[in-house]
């Protein structure tokens, strides 16, 4: 199963841009480090669980599924047991941004407080879409394919 490109693409900007951020000194650094960890951790779990359902999206909508897809039920299964866990994670990942919100005022550095509201936006999108059509998805194939 290929990724999910435009979920892996953001995640890379979002690492790219925090890792910027946690080289600058001082409260503004710690607190961009703090993220940066909890992000890191929590994109390579969504790497490995979300975007591979998200790649089969195209071929479900078109309802073409082969018994091949039958290999993302394992996935699937082990994505809806961690769901609340990752919702878990973007509660922490925000209470981090709360600190480098604070910290990126203080130091004048506006481009890494519009960072936090970036990835604010991205857990929210996540919630919101893309998490509820992982699900979708991992249901649909169930029915389809069976477990």
């Amino acid at each position: 199963m290929s990724a999910y490109t435009p979920l892996s693409a953001d995640h890379g900007e979002i690492h790219d841009r925090l890792a910027r951020a946690a080289r600058e000194s001082g409260p503004l650094g710690e607190a961009a480090k703090r993220v940066a960890r909890h992000f890191a951790q929590h994109a390579e779990k969504e790497e490995r669980l979300v975007t591979p359902l998200l790649a089969l999206l195209p071929r479900a909508a078109q309802a073409k599924p082969d018994p091949a897809m039958a290999t993302a039920l394992p996935l699937f299964g082990e994505f809806k047991a961690s769901l609340d866990e990752m919702v878990a994670e973007h509660h922490v990942i925000s209470a981090g941004l709360e600190a480098l919100v604070k910290e990126a005022h203080a130091a004048e550095r506006a481009e890494f407080g519009a960072l936090a509201a970036r990835l604010v936006a991205h857990m929210r999108l996540e919630e919101e879409v893309i998490y509820p059509a992982a699900l979708l998805l991992g249901r649909y194939l169930r029915l389809r394919l069976g477990d």
